[in-house]
C-alpha cells in the first residue's frame, strides 16, 4: 500500500512563463502577457507593450535539469510505501541515473536484511560501500543505485515503509559574472536556438531572452538566489537585446537582468511586495 498525497501541478512550461511575467512586469512596471500557450503556435512567449507603443517580445528558456526533474516527478508519483516486511521508517537515496522502477521493488526484501543485521543507517563512500559485513547486499544496492539508507522509528504518519528520492546536489557557487557566461553558453545550445529564432523573427522593437534557474542547476542558482551579481555585460545571440536570469524558487524571488544602455539592475519579488 501507497500513501501518495501528489497534487497534479501545472506544467513546467506554463510555470516558468507566468513567473516570468510577473518579474518583466514588476521590473518594467507595463503590460506584459503571455501570448503563446500552445507551442504549436510557433510565436514568441511573452509580450511587453509599453504606453508609448513600443513592442517587446520575450522567449522564457529553462535551465532545468531535466532528468533531475524526471527523477523528481518519479519520485512523488511513488510516495511513501507502507511495507509489511519493514519494523522501521526508511529514506532511501538514489543516485542521479537510478531507474526508480528498478529500484522500488527491490528495496522491501534488501530493507528486511538490514534490519535483520541490526543495520540502521548505512551510505556509500565515493560511490562504495565500505560495510564488509554485508558483502552482497552491499553489491547489489550500489548496482541498483542507492546511495544511502537512513532509518528511524516509525509514527503514525509513517508506518513501517519507505521513501526513495534523489541524492542532494553540490556545486562551486561562482560571481555573478560566472552565472552571466553559464547564461551565454546555455542560450548557444541547440536546445535553445527555437528560443532565438523565435525572437528573431518577431518584429518587436526589442527582444528579450529570459533564462530560469532552478534548483538542480545548483551553482548558478544559488549565485544569484544569494546575491550575486554581474558585472560585464553578456554577450547575446545577434537580435537579441535583454537578458535576464530569474532564480526561480518560492518567494522571495530574486532576478538580475541586463537592458542596453542601462546595464545590469536586480529585482526581488517577495509575497507582499516588491524590492527594485
Amino acid at each position: 500500500m501507497r500513501l501518495n498525497g501528489a497534487v497534479p501541478q501545472p506544467s513546467t512550461k506554463d510555470a516558468d512563463e507566468e513567473l516570468a511575467c510577473l518579474i518583466l512586469k514588476a521590473a518594467l512596471r507595463t503590460s506584459v502577457r503571455r501570448v503563446d500557450k500552445g507551442p504549436l503556435q510557433g510565436m514568441y512567449d511573452l509580450e511587453v507593450r509599453y504606453p508609448d507603443g513600443r513592442l517587446g517580445a520575450a522567449e522564457v528558456v529553462s535551465a532545468r535539469d531535466e532528468k533531475r526533474t524526471a527523477l523528481e516527478k518519479a519520485a512523488v508519483r511513488l510516495g511513501y510505501t507502507m511495507c509489511n516486511e519493514l519494523t522501521r521508517h526508511w529514506m532511501v537515496v538514489v543516485k542521479p541515473d537510478a531507474i526508480l522502477k528498478n529500484i522500488h521493488p527491490r528495496m522491501p526484501p534488501l530493507l528486511s536484511q538490514l534490519e535483520d543485521l541490526g543495520i540502521e543507517h548505512m551510505r556509500a563512500i565515493n560511490h562504495k560501500y565500505v560495510l564488509s559485513d554485508i558483502g552482497g547486499l552491499a553489491t547489489e544496492l550500489d548496482m541498483l543505485g542507492v546511495e544511502s539508507c537512513s532509518s528511524s522509528q516509525p509514527t503514525l504518519k509513517h508506518p513501517p515503509g519507505f521513501y526513495l528520492w534523489p541524492g542532494a546536489l553540490a556545486a562551486w557557487v561562482g560571481d555573478g559574472d560566472s552565472v552571466t557566461k553559464f547564461c551565454e553558453q546555455f542560450l548557444t545550445c541547440n536546445s535553445c536556438q527555437d528560443v532565438i529564432d523565435k525572437l528573431r523573427r518577431s518584429d518587436a522593437d526589442e527582444r528579450h531572452a529570459i533564462v530560469v534557474l532552478t534548483y538542480p542547476v545548483v551553482g548558478p542558482h544559488t549565485a544569484i538566489e544569494t546575491g550575486a551579481f554581474p558585472v560585464r555585460p553578456p554577450e547575446l545571440p545577434d537580435g537579441i537585446d535583454w537578458l535576464w536570469i530569474i532564480a526561480a524558487k518560492a518567494p522571495p524571488i530574486r532576478a538580475v537582468y541586463w537592458e542596453p544602455m542601462v546595464g545590469w539592475s536586480e529585482i526581488v519579488l517577495s509575497a507582499s511586495g516588491i524590492d527594485v
